[in-house]
C-alpha cells in the first residue's frame, strides 16, 4: 500500500514539474511577444491606449514596465491612462515605477501630476527618484508646487542634476532655488555641472550671484561644460562678452 502511495506521489511531482516547465516556457514566450509588440508602439497608436492600460495590472512586472513605457511613447494621446499611471508610481517593481514616472513626463498631464510625482521624489530607488524629477522638468511652470521638494533633493548625488533641470524648467517661480543651485554647482565635479549651470541661466539677471562660480567653468576641459557655463553667463548678463575678461570666454 505504501509503495503504491509513494509511486503516486512521485508521479504527481513529475506531472507538476512538467506543468511548471510548460508554464515557464509559455510565460517567457508571452512576455517576450508582448514586450516586443509594445516596443513598436508610438504616437499613432492612441487607439491602443485602453488595451495597453490594462497591462499595467499584469502579474508579470516586465510586461507592466513595457506597458508604462509604451504609454509614454504614445505621449499626450495617452492622457486617458494617467490615473492608472499614478497608481503605477506605487508598483512593487522599481522599473515599473520608473517608467510610469517617465511616461507621465512624456504625456504631460499638467498640474494634476505634480503631487504624485513629488511623492515619488522620496522613493527608495534612486532611478525612480530621477525619473520623477525628469517628469517634473517636462511639466515646466505647471510644476511650481514642487519647488521646495526639488530644492531638498539637489544634494542627492543620484538625481540632484535632474532636480536642477526641473527647477530651471519651472522658471521664475523657482527663484528661491538659485543659492541652492550655486551650492550644488560648487560641490559637483562631474559633467552634471552642465545641468546646474543651465538651470541658473534660466533665471537671467536674478542669478547674478552665480557669476563668480560660472566664470571658471568657461575654461573647463570639457567643451559641453564650457559652452553651458558661457551660455548661462550670457543669459544672466547679455553684455557678458564686453563685461567679462576675454580670457574667460574665448574660444567658445
Amino acid at each position: 500500500m505504501m509503495n503504491r502511495k509513494r509511486k503516486l506521489a512521485v508521479a504527481a511531482v513529475g506531472v507538476l514539474a512538467a506543468a511548471g516547465a510548460l508554464f515557464s516556457i509559455y510565460e517567457w514566450t508571452r512576455s517576450w511577444r508582448t514586450r516586443s509588440a509594445l516596443e513598436a508602439v508610438g504616437p499613432a497608436d492612441a487607439a491602443s491606449v485602453p488595451r495597453i492600460e490594462v497591462l499595467l495590472d499584469d502579474y508579470n512586472w516586465l510586461i507592466r514596465e513595457a506597458a508604462a513605457k509604451a504609454l509614454g511613447q504614445i505621449g499626450p494621446p495617452a492622457r486617458a491612462a494617467v490615473p492608472t499611471l499614478f497608481r503605477s508610481l506605487k508598483d512593487s517593481a522599481a522599473p515599473v515605477r520608473s517608467h510610469a514616472a517617465w511616461a507621465l513626463g512624456q504625456i504631460n498631464p499638467g498640474a494634476q501630476a505634480v503631487a504624485p510625482l513629488v511623492e515619488t521624489l522620496a522613493d527608495a530607488d534612486s532611478e525612480v527618484r530621477r525619473y520623477a524629477a525628469f517628469a517634473l522638468s517636462q511639466l515646466g511652470p505647471a510644476a511650481e508646487e514642487a519647488v521646495p521638494q526639488l530644492i531638498e533633493h539637489l544634494p542627492d548625488p543620484a538625481m540632484g542634476y535632474m532636480a536642477a533641470r526641473a527647477l530651471g524648467a519651472i522658471g521664475p517661480a523657482a527663484k528661491p532655488s538659485i543659492p541652492h543651485l550655486v551650492t550644488a554647482l560648487r560641490g559637483d565635479k562631474s559633467l552634471k555641472r552642465l545641468e546646474y549651470a543651465s538651470a541658473l541661466g534660466k533665471f537671467g539677471a536674478d542669478a547674478r550671484q552665480a557669476i563668480p562660480d560660472l566664470l571658471p567653468l568657461t575654461q573647463d576641459p570639457d567643451p559641453d561644460v564650457r559652452k553651458g557655463a558661457t551660455d548661462a553667463l550670457r543669459s544672466i548678463d547679455p553684455a557678458a562678452d564686453e563685461e567679462f575678461p576675454k580670457g574667460d570666454i574665448q574660444g567658445l
